[in-house]
């Protein structure tokens, strides 16, 4: 329950700047991402995702702005706005960091030139997979890095609560 909150208030502050999450276009950006699926209901699921992506995911040099910053720091204290801040980096990092999305059965596995060992991404990975409510009900969905490891494997829908 608690990533839920913090995803939605991350969501919040980044809505609530009013500014575009998504000004920037390069390569960093996820309409670059690959989709690799074969059936219908699998391509969708990719072509899905990936909108979302484009749609929620910061932009190349996008920052919080600070009178966000301010008004989470007001409301709800230090460690909270730390652990946001936290948080917006590595949803800043797999975003960026995504190569491709390949849908197999309705599980997805995102591969990235991401290194292993970025516990941080890899909850971003999932929470950003069941923010897009494109296969919530599909467990095991997999964030690979740049040597085709595990950096992260979702559990089933309960396990994101």
């Amino acid at each position: 329950m608690q990533r839920t909150v913090i995803t939605l208030v991350l969501a919040g502050i980044l809505a609530g700047c009013g500014e575009d999450v998504n000004s920037a276009s390069s390569v960093e950006s996820p309409e670059g991402i690959e989709i690799i699926a074969s059936a219908g209901p699998d391509r969708r699921i990719g072509s899905d995702l990936k909108k979302y992506m484009v749609r929620n995911c910061p932009g190349p040099g996008y920052e919080i702005p600070d009178k966000a910053k301010s008004r989470y720091l007001e409301n709800h204290g230090q460690r909270a706005l730390d652990r946001v801040e936290r948080q917006f980096e590595d949803v800043k990092a797999f975003c960026s960091g995504a190569r491709s999305i390949e849908v197999r059965n309705s599980r997805i596995t995102v591969r990235s030139d991401l290194v292993a060992g970025e516990a941080g991404v890899g909850e971003a990975f999932c929470m950003i997979v069941r923010g897009s409510d494109v296969a919530d009900q599909t467990p095991f969905h997999t964030l690979l890095d740049m040597d085709g490891g595990k950096i992260k494997v979702c559990g089933t829908h309960n396990a994101y609560r």
